[in-house]
């Protein structure tokens, strides 16, 4: 439905625009006598300026945001633009309005705040609700995406980490669980045929990802968990205007940074049980991978926070670290450009030091690679990248801001460096 209406408003503003630029005198007389039928006095036609140019470019602008949140609705970039044009031009028409005393840019005012106000309530559900659907629909050449799931049982200190991928080669599900009693890691995968997308839910031969569930099995090891995304609102941890210049191949969205986990797992006739694990549920997505790169995901339910960094090699030997921050479900992130070279990442070995720099809080800690599972990623052609990954991590921080200090520490950290192999 979201998608329809979005499509419905790019052909609006479109046509808007074609009739001011193409047919402005038209316009103004419909315009007027809808008004004077209202009492209003009748707005006098400009003739063609600067001012229609600029508003015909911006209608066009606008359309073609609506088009594209209608093809893929999960771009921040374009819903940002898109509401600030509408809240600029609500405010304005206001203006215009108390200046000449003219109810007509009232009138406008009040419809674009109506716009305005439909857009942002979409939004909102969009965030509340992570969807599944593919990002890439019809993709060319290489490509990747999968959807991961990792949660930490709090009793036991269990972990799982759940896989569901595909690619131009191959897909394949993968369960791999960490048991940090006597650091056993266990990996066991399922090869599949392409991912089949069956409206919120993705299907791999059997195993399933949905809004509620993870199901599935792969080699002597079975999965039925339930999980619920929790009230921190997603986040773009690779920014979308890295994208959108080119700098990144590849996106990553975390679409659930504090989802709860409850079920279980059966691995070689042995129950691992998870009862409102912490976690989170992720997306990756790209045409081709990183030249490798560093992550971390940390939960602290009791003091209701989240942390998570994402640090890669970039051009001419720089180091961009991107960062987000949740705080009683409350999102921060440090990804603007200025952010990602600020920020600081550095590796002594399996340990990794950070800062981060949030709006009026600062990050500074550091994480140890923990017992770990070692996965290849190969990408034609003859391209490999080491992935160690661990989800019994130790992980601790300390937030700064306002005078106030926040220290966090965990033993159940989500800590992965990948690299060339």
């Amino acid at each position: 439905m979201v998608r329809k209406t979005l499509l419905f408003y790019a052909a609006l503003f479109a046509a808007v625009g074609l009739a001011f630029v193409a047919a402005e005198a038209t316009t103004l007389r419909v315009v007027s006598w809808a008004g004077a039928w209202a009492g209003c006095a009748a707005l006098a036609p400009g003739g063609p300026s600067l001012w229609l140019g600029l508003t015909g470019s911006l209608m066009a602008v606008i359309a073609w945001l609506s088009y594209r949140l209608s093809q893929d609705p999960e771009q921040p970039a374009a819903w940002e633009g898109l509401l600030l044009s509408k809240a600029a031009s609500a405010s304005l028409f206001l203006a215009f309005a108390a200046r000449a005393r003219q109810p007509l840019f009232a009138g406008a005012a009040g419809v674009d705040a109506f716009i305005l106000g439909h857009l942002a309530w979409m939004r909102r559900r969009l965030e509340e609700a992570p969807g599944l659907a593919p990002r890439l629909a019809a993709p060319r050449g290489v490509f990747h995406e999968a959807w991961f799931a990792r949660f930490n049982d709090p009793s036991s200190g269990r972990a799982a980490w759940i896989r569901y991928a595909t690619s131009h080669e191959s897909s394949e599900t993968r369960l791999t669980l960490y048991d940090p009693a006597d650091g056993r890691v266990v990996t066991r995968r399922a090869p599949a045929r392409a991912a089949l997308f069956q409206g919120p839910t993705l299907s791999l031969d059997g195993s399933e990802l949905s809004c509620e569930r993870l199901r599935g099995a792969a080699d002597g090891a079975s999965w039925d968990v339930a999980w619920s995304p929790g009230r921190c609102p997603p986040a773009p941890v690779v920014p979308a205007w890295v994208r959108a210049l080119g700098l990144s191949r590849s996106g990553y969205d975390d679409a659930a940074p504090a989802a709860r986990f409850s079920g279980r797992v059966v691995l070689d006739g042995e129950a691992w049980e998870f009862e409102q694990a912490p976690g989170c549920l992720g997306h990756v997505w790209g045409e081709r991978y990183g030249q490798g790169w560093w992550w971390a995901h940390a939960a602290f339910p009791e003091q209701d926070a989240v942390l998570e960094l994402l640090s890669a090699g970039g051009r001419l030997g720089a180091r961009l670290t991107s960062a987000a921050l949740w705080r009683g479900g409350r999102l921060l992130l440090s990804s603007g450009p200025l952010s990602l070279v600020r920020n600081a990442s550095r590796r002594e070995g399996d340990r990794w030091i950070f800062r981060a720099h949030f709006p009026g809080v600062t990050a500074q800690g550091e994480c140890t690679l923990g017992p770990e599972a070692r996965v290849v990623y190969e990408e034609p052609p003859e391209r490999r990248l080491l992935c160690r990954n661990s989800k019994i991590s130790a992980l601790s921080a300390r937030l700064r801001g306002a005078g106030a200090e926040l220290r966090l520490s965990t033993t159940a950290a989500a800590v992965e460096f990948v690299e060339p192999q």
